[in-house]
């Protein structure tokens, strides 16, 4: 009677079969997980990050016109040369505030050649001063 002779792999070899068909496969899951959850935390960051370059470009948005619109007035004699005068000091604070904000997060954000090309707009206006010829 012949008897069959079963080839039996040796027990760490087996041992290396089944970690790898559990364990390689959850190995692969969570480094999926880990790198989503860091995707979405760098995108969060991002998004804070630009919330705070847009605050002062908000302000922005609101203090230009109301210069203009003061312009406005005060060649109309509706309006004091010292409230442009604080109009324009308010501006100058803000474009402070975005300066401070750009270097910052400009090359982060990839703003900066918009706000130089906004703060040379800004820096080439005329400004009301002490000095102007148009003062009341």
């Amino acid at each position: 009677m012949e008897r069959k002779i079963r080839y039996r792999k040796p027990q760490p070899v087996n041992l290396a079969v089944l970690l790898l068909t559990f364990i390689l496969p959850f190995a692969i899951v969570v480094y999926q997980l880990i790198a989503e959850v860091d995707q979405r935390v760098n995108f969060a960051q991002a998004e804070i990050n630009g919330l705070a370059y847009l605050r002062p470009l908000e302000q922005l948005l609101h203090e230009v016109p109301e210069s203009q619109l003061l312009m406005q007035r005060y060649w109309r004699q509706a309006t004091t040369w010292q409230t442009l005068t604080q109009q324009h000091l308010d501006i100058d604070q803000t474009m402070g505030a975005l300066s401070k904000v750009e270097k910052e997060l400009g090359k982060q954000l990839n703003t900066t050649q918009g706000f130089n090309t906004l703060n040379q707009t800004w820096l080439r206006l005329p400004k009301p001063d002490r000095a102007t010829k148009y003062q009341q």
